[in-house]
């Protein structure tokens, strides 16, 4: 058959055993393929971002205090970052952790010579799982 002047040849140029001698090399590839994304899954990192309201209490003068909010999802083993959206003179977030399953657990510092009581927020946490 010709179209606009090209043939198509009568029969195909490789022999049916060069194609069958590729497939278990191809085959065998796509097993290293499947085995190497496997092994890229499992070294990401699991990424969840959440958001809860909170109204933590008074933290005394020149002192820490942990408190705790229920966040569900949230595992021990988990890495944890929290943002508190405003400011406040004096009270900053010295650590974050998970203390118990479904509960962020977070040390506020007080460098004021008073007590400081933060507002009730809408704190930002993210937490990283392997």
């Amino acid at each position: 058959m010709i179209v606009k002047g090209i043939s198509a040849p009568e029969k195909y140029s490789v022999a049916a055993e060069a194609v069958r001698a590729l497939v278990p090399a191809f085959h065998g590839y796509m097993v290293e393929m499947d085995l190497w994304f496997n092994r890229l899954v499992d070294a990401v990192a699991f990424t969840r971002t959440y958001e809860v309201q909170w109204n933590p209490t008074s933290v005394g003068a020149n002192t820490t205090s942990e408190q705790t909010v229920t966040i569900t999802g949230l595992a021990t083993t988990d890495i944890v970052y929290v943002n508190k959206p405003s400011h406040q003179t004096g009270l900053g977030i010295a650590g974050a952790r998970v203390s118990a399953a479904d509960t962020l657990a977070v040390t506020f510092m007080n460098t004021t010579g008073g007590a400081i009581n933060p507002p009730s927020e809408l704190y930002y946490v993210v937490a990283i799982r392997r």
